[in-house]
């Protein structure tokens, strides 16, 4: 890796597609994604919507959603300006735009929350946030929210704020479902084994 992607990789917390990680955890961040667009279908017959990805960070993920949804308007928010030029150059379109967010500045949270999106989508990002799934029930959305963390992590990864999380975690968020994704990007509803990421989907009244 160049001194670029060095940075982004941030010691294995951001994936960048064919230069870090293996092909397993790239599947499982594309599984997770598969699913967002998945729920996003079965929920709006009009796919002429608007979506957040919260913690985008290279933007592959925002580029799966455009070519998925062909009608959908993509935007990527993450906190570090050099993923963000990464993302813009290498994972660029016309429907996809790209911008900073500090999900911990309760000014720019304001400002995001003027004028909703249609969905909110986040993989493997409210770990890396104290405090982050109170704050993700603070960012407003019309009809869905849909996320990912790791299921009951044990201590060990410096990176990550949030461990030991389980279903009780979950029981403040209101018309929910769960989700569970295995070692090999399965996701099911039954929890089956143990479970390598925990979703949530929660939808507007």
């Amino acid at each position: 890796m160049n001194n670029e992607e060095l940075l982004i990789f941030n010691n294995g917390e951001r994936l960048i597609p064919g230069i870090s990680h293996s092909i397993e955890e790239y599947t499982r961040h594309k599984s997770s994604y598969n699913f967002f667009v998945k729920k996003i279908k079965e929920n709006s017959q009009d796919l002429d919507v608007s979506i957040l990805d919260l913690g985008c960070g290279v933007g592959w993920g925002c580029k799966l959603l455009s070519e998925s949804l062909s009608d959908a308007r993509i935007t990527g928010l993450d906190n570090n300006s050099v993923v963000l030029y990464y993302a813009k150059r290498e994972y660029g379109h016309f429907r996809i735009d790209y911008g900073l967010l500090d999900l911990t500045n309760p000014k720019q949270l304001s400002i995001l929350n003027k004028f909703p999106y249609d969905y909110v989508v986040s993989r493997g990002v409210l770990e890396h946030v104290d405090d982050g799934l109170n704050l993700i029930k603070k960012v407003s959305y019309n009809k869905m929210l849909i996320f990912d963390v790791p299921y009951n992590e044990p201590i060990g990864d410096p990176h990550h704020k949030l461990l030991g999380i389980t279903e009780k975690e979950f029981e403040s968020f209101e018309n929910y479902e769960l989700y569970y994704e295995d070692i090999n990007g399965t996701i099911t509803k039954e929890k089956k084994n143990t479970p390598n990421m925990i979703m949530c989907v929660v939808r507007n009244k």
